[in-house]
């Protein structure tokens, strides 16, 4: 039950950072504000908390991993969401904050958890 609600907070948590992403460009129907800029880590990072908590030792690598490159490729959005946005083809209608703030998070823990080790320490 603990490994399925954290993959509930973790989801809910990538889907704040695509918020975040969306937002920026005036596609969402509120321009991003506090709430979603701490609820994307609160979230992804205490949701990977209690699903590593719930699930056997075997598969927190896996689930690092997985978590990992989900916020990579948020990472990469954002800054391809960025590079849009200074060349002209797109308009950030709601600043360019919170797609620095996707980009500088998501690229930090993202890179770190795909830097995990495959197995936990102690275990061969």
């Amino acid at each position: 039950m603990l490994k399925v609600v954290g993959v509930v907070f973790a989801l809910v948590g990538i889907a704040a950072g695509v918020f975040l992403l969306a937002g920026a460009f005036g596609l969402t129907p509120n321009a991003p504000g506090l709430s979603a800029r701490v609820l994307f880590p609160a979230c992804v990072f205490g949701g990977l908390v209690l699903a590593a908590l719930g699930s056997r030792t075997a598969a927190l690598p896996m689930l690092l991993k997985g978590a990992g490159a989900a916020l990579l490729l948020l990472a990469a959005a954002a800054a391809v969401a960025l590079l849009l946005g200074t060349t002209g083809y797109a308009e950030a209608k709601n600043g360019t904050a919170s797609l620095w703030y996707l980009l500088v998070v998501s690229a930090l823990a993202g890179a770190a958890w795909m830097l995990a080790p495959e197995r936990p320490e102690g275990r061969r």
